[in-house]
């Protein structure tokens, strides 16, 4: 049942576009919330369960959701950012300057999305976490805590990137990996299988970790080494390739 006129902060205009087959259509405030308006224009929708009548939610500019997406709370879309399929971005979550949330993806909390960043499949992207700068989460992979992407990271398969930890310059992250407590995963460094890089130590320069492995305790892989199987590295101890 649509909520009653009276209680709408927007209305859907007759003015519509076309976007990947689907109409969509120009909303409007039809009270003041927030930073909007009364009177304002916003984003496009395809009908109303995209954009929630409750809440400070809200789409602006270009920004588009169609399909069965729901944006609710106070979640704010902007800058040419674009959700469908069956995503959710609830919360005080964040779209903004043409980052794109679709399929099953999830983004809520305080997360904040942008600069051509994606999150699609069943990802999750949470706390006050933060992803730019063309990166993307797939999967069923976690973004979580105070965790940053940027420079077009990846995180796919079940990953978890989490506690303030950042994946910078061409890195990833797949299978079970996880990357935790302020670790670094940087300049196009792996990590996957069950591996786990924790506490303040950073894998980079086109370094792999995989297999079982733990890297904690402050410590450094770099320079293309590998490092697999079962191996534990520990205690401020550094693994390159000279």
């Amino acid at each position: 049942m649509s909520t009653d006129l009276s209680k709408k902060k927007y209305e859907i205009t007759s003015e519509s576009i076309i976007v990947n087959g689907n109409t969509l259509y120009r909303i409007k405030a039809t009270k003041s919330f927030s930073d909007v308006k009364e009177g304002d224009f916003g984003g496009w929708i395809a009908q109303e369960s995209n954009l929630s009548q409750e809440g400070d939610c809200w789409i602006y500019d270009n920004s588009v959701c169609y399909e069965d997406v729901r944006v609710t709370e106070n979640a704010t879309l902007r800058n040419n950012s674009r959700a469908y399929g069956s995503a959710r971005i609830n919360g005080e979550a964040k779209l903004r300057d043409n980052a794109q949330v679709y399929g099953n993806a999830r983004v809520t909390d305080f997360a904040e999305m942008i600069d051509f960043a994606k999150a699609f499949d069943s990802s999750q992207i949470m706390g006050s976490s933060k992803i730019a700068g063309t990166s993307s989460a797939s999967g069923f992979s976690k973004v979580s805590d105070y965790s940053e992407m940027s420079d077009n990271s990846i995180i796919s398969g079940f990953g978890q990137i989490s506690g303030k930890a950042s994946m910078l310059n061409n890195s990833s992250l797949s299978g079970n990996a996880k990357l935790t407590d302020r670790a670094i995963l940087q300049d196009n460094a792996k990590i996957f299988g069950d591996s786990t890089v924790s506490e303040l130590s950073i894998v980079k320069d086109s370094a792999e970790v995989y297999g079982t492995t733990v890297v904690r305790g402050s410590s450094i892989v770099e320079k293309n080494a590998e490092v697999f199987g079962r191996a534990v590295i520990e205690e401020n101890q550094v693994v390159g390739l000279n």
